[in-house]
Parts: C-alpha cells; sequence; structure tokens
C-alpha cells in the first residue's frame, strides 16, 4: 500500500513495491506479528512458495491478504492453522483446493477456515475445483466468490456458518448432504444448469 515502508520482520519483510514483493519466497513463523495497525492489506509476489506456522497473527486482523500464483496446495505450503482467524478477506489465485480440516492423534494438522472467527470474503481462483468436507464449517465467513472450475464441494463444506448468499458456477453437479445447513443468515443460492443431485 502507498506510503508503507518495507520494514524487516524476522526472515521476511512487507513493502509496497512488486520487485521486493518478488524476492520473498517464504514467509518466516510469525513474521507480521508485531506489524503496525497501519498495515491493512498484502499481497504476497507470485514467488511466495512458503507460509510459515502463525505468519499472519496479530491481535488486530488484516484487512486483506492476496495470495500469489506460487502457493497451489494450502495443506502443504501453508502451515498456519486458522488463517481466518487473521484477516477479513483472503484472495487465492492458484489454489486448487479448500482441504478438510485434520485433525490426528488429538492434534489439528490443519484447520484454515472450520469455526475462525475474522473472515468475511473469499475468493477462489478458477484453479479450485474442490472444497472440502467442513472447510468453512462454523465460520464466519459471509461471502464465497467461486471460480468457474468448481466440481465437487465436500458434506458439511457451510454448515453454521454466516455465509449470506452464494452462486455455484456451472462446473458443479451435484451438493452434498448438510453443504448448507444451519446457515441462518443464507438469503441466496445461485444454482447452476448442470446441477443433477441435491
Amino acid at each position: 500500500r502507498s506510503g508503507i515502508q518495507p520494514v524487516v520482520c524476522l526472515n521476511a519483510f512487507y513493502t509496497d513495491t512488486q520487485a521486493e514483493r518478488d524476492l520473498v519466497k517464504k514467509i518466516a513463523e510469525q513474521a507480521f506479528n508485531s506489524a503496525p495497525n497501519g498495515l491493512t492489506d498484502i499481497v504476497l509476489g507470485d514467488e511466495v512458495v512458503l507460509v510459515c506456522q502463525d505468519a499472519f497473527k496479530r491481535g488486530n486482523p488484516f484487512k486483506s491478504i492476496t495470495f500469489g500464483t506460487g502457493i497451489t496446495d494450502l495443506a502443504s505450503q501453508v502451515k498456519m492453522s486458522l488463517l481466518g482467524n487473521y484477516v477479513e478477506r483472503i484472495v487465492f489465485k492458484t489454489i486448487t483446493e479448500v482441504p478438510s480440516p485434520v485433525v490426528a492423534g488429538g492434534t489439528t494438522l490443519y484447520n484454515f477456515f472450520k469455526n475462525s472467527t475474522k473472515v468475511k470474503e473469499i475468493v477462489l481462483g478458477d484453479c479450485c475445483v474442490e472444497i472440502g468436507a467442513n472447510a468453512f464449517s462454523g465460520s464466519s465467513v459471509t461471502n464465497v466468490i467461486l471460480g468457474a472450475e468448481l466440481a465437487a464441494i465436500g458434506a458439511n463444506a457451510f454448515q453454521n456458518s454466516k455465509l449470506t448468499s452464494i452462486s455455484l458456477p456451472d462446473a458443479l453437479t451435484e451438493i452434498p448432504e448438510k453443504a448448507f445447513s444451519g446457515c441462518t443468515a443464507l438469503k441466496e443460492i445461485v444454482l447452476p444448469g448442470s446441477l443433477m443431485k441435491i
């Protein structure tokens, strides 16, 4: 953003020039923990291929984070649980899937949005073909903009979320069980002509 000076923050930095952003390949653990409240929007360069644990964790959530084309797989490239607790709007250009939360032996391996409290809007690019089961259940998300290639939504994907409206793409042929159950704020679902099963 204009007027924000580059600031070194552990092994990463934030800046407002594309050339400097492209130098960063990894966002270090807690890199933005002490970022000033004046920093509201983050755009990751296309060279970023790894986001470490709690990279965007701070008391005051960011307004937006845009992930560049280097992030294609949330489960292996973003090591940050409850990403939706630290930002209000997230844009994913090239991820292929929003995975289901995974817990093993009582430890959460990853959970990006389930029961998250801050995220309001998520934009999924055309590369995203699947939303996993329970991916957004119980979350604060009100608006999800889906890419044209989304072909699968898992059971309970948006259950009990704050979703208000959603437009489903033509690539989708089925809405699974309880995908939108408990969405008391949901006022509109635009269904595609390709839908064969609800």
